[in-house]
């Protein structure tokens, strides 16, 4: 997805360096679109759902949805060590509750806790044997 972003906003930069819009109509897509209606290439999209839908299918992504990118954002900063405050500064989160919410654990994140305490307790243990030496 990174990659389809950074082609867009190439695309953007070269055709239409004036654009401030990330995801605009191109010229192969302003002749008729937005359910019939005549654009102007460069303009930004106002319905954008069915933009998002063929960008997303584009990208190799299809049904990811642009919230997923939010959720997905949020367990990054998370797992880079972001503190809470500026993720929910970053996300727009109003509530410590939602940011939490936001982080989705998943079994990968459990695994990596359980090398962990496995480590932990390897570490104990040597300390117990070192000790009763």
């Amino acid at each position: 997805m990174v990659e389809a972003l950074a082609k867009q906003k190439q695309i953007r930069d070269e055709l239409f360096p004036h654009c401030e819009h990330v995801f605009f109509w191109h010229t192969e897509d302003a002749l008729i679109g937005n359910g019939g209606e005549r654009t102007k290439p460069g303009n930004h999209i106002k319905t954008f759902r069915k933009s998002w839908v063929n960008a997303v299918k584009a990208a190799g992504y299809p049904g990811l949805m642009f919230h997923d990118l939010r959720r997905t954002a949020e367990r990054n900063m998370t797992k880079a060590g972001i503190e809470q405050s500026m993720r929910m500064k970053i996300s727009g989160h109003k509530t410590d509750s939602m940011s939490r919410r936001y982080n989705i654990v998943v079994a990968a994140d459990v695994a990596d806790q359980k090398n962990k305490m496995d480590e932990w307790f390897r570490k104990e243990r040597e300390k117990a044997e070192t000790k009763a030496s």
